[in-house]
């Protein structure tokens, strides 16, 4: 069974040899990880023969990026979404956010919208066609990874902002959504035209933290569920699947992402409460589920923790297929590449239905 027939069939929660493997990791950990010995020219995914590949297009104003003030520290500089960001030169974090380039509706409508069409600059068609062509000979399942509508409306006017405007103005945030998923459509048809055909659509986008949801299931049920609704149809009428990220406490948005159509969970965050074996009971018979497996003992390298979280998650979230490993982030800095290793020996010692 070749990667991509194993994914696609975890995903379906159907019959596997073995459970799929994937995962990220934080820039930080993979410039350690390749002064430990794996070459520049080898991506992490193929090291460690993921089965599943990435590849995007770009979805911001494609904006001209500008250098406001510069240390040895940090840089304060506009991106493609006329965002004005801090951004510390060596380190990867959470954006230092400071102006958003949509100030109000009206700059929204005249200014910004007509940038967000599709246009051929967008897909970098020679260099996606590469990337796929790529993809297919490794046998990989291929992967179109976007932001979602949430995600992409805090790069235009803020987190807090798009948080009030929930209440105070749907029917604008609605209107920014309307226009996302109409990219991704236009984006998704030109692929598949050029014969860039992706397995599956994978959604970014964070709309938990820790304690719960961003917002109330009753907003995301009138403003967010629409437009997830519209792309998991569009999707699935091509035969594909969506695969979701959120970080965070989505215990109240599953039943909501179910009814909305995704396929697939991820990350499954072990510090905001989720647990693979709780929700496999639950929802089991309605989603696939990818990670869970705490990050935070790769950074400890945690061998013995690591072990233990294995073998106490993989067999429930395994069974009756239906899961991907995946660690329940990204792997951060200070996780050991022998860390890495042992978790990939043991999970395809565990994760084996043979």
């Amino acid at each position: 069974m070749n990667s991509r027939e194993r994914v696609r069939r975890a995903i379906a929660r159907e019959p596997v040899d073995r459970i799929p493997i994937f995962d990220s990791f934080w820039t930080e950990t993979e410039k350690d990880f390749r002064q430990h010995g794996i070459p520049e020219d080898v991506s992490l995914g193929q090291f460690f023969d993921f089965d599943i590949e990435l590849f995007w297009f770009e979805q911001s104003f494609l904006l001209e990026r500008k250098v406001f003030e510069e240390t040895d520290e940090y840089r304060i500089e506009s991106d493609d979404w006329g965002t004005v960001n801090r951004v510390f030169k060596e380190q990867q974090t959470t954006p230092g956010l400071i102006e958003f380039g949509v100030k109000d509706r009206a700059s929204w409508e005249t200014e910004f919208k007509p940038l967000q069409v599709m246009t051929p600059e967008r897909l970098e068609l020679d260099r996606l066609r590469k990337h796929y062509t790529g993809i297919r000979k490794r046998e990989k399942y291929a992967v179109l990874s976007m932001l979602g509508p949430f995600e992409c409306t805090w790069h235009r006017i803020g987190p807090e902002k798009q948080l009030v405007m929930l209440v105070e103005d749907p029917d604008w945030l609605m209107d920014m959504y309307a226009t996302d998923v109409q990219l991704i459509k236009d984006g998704w048809k030109a692929l598949w035209e050029a014969g860039v055909q992706p397995d599956a659509l994978w959604l970014f986008e964070d709309i938990a933290y820790r304690s719960g949801m961003l917002f109330s299931p009753r907003h995301y049920k009138k403003v967010l569920q629409p437009f997830h609704a519209q792309l998991t149809e569009f999707i699935h009428s091509y035969g594909c699947q969506v695969i979701y990220h959120s970080d965070g406490d989505l215990a109240k948005a599953l039943p909501l992402l179910v009814e909305a159509g995704i396929d697939c969970l991820q990350p499954m965050e072990v510090k905001a409460g989720m647990d693979v074996r709780k929700l496999k009971e639950e929802y089991g018979d309605k989603l696939a589920f990818m990670g869970n497996i705490d990050a935070r003992l790769f950074q400890e390298n945690d061998l013995a923790g690591l072990e233990a979280e294995l073998r106490a998650k993989l067999p429930v979230a395994m069974n009756s297929s239906g899961y991907i490993y995946h660690s329940d982030h990204s792997i951060p800095p200070g996780a050991r590449l022998e860390t890495y290793q042992f978790c990939m020996d043991l999970v395809k010692e565990l994760g084996n239905y043979d």
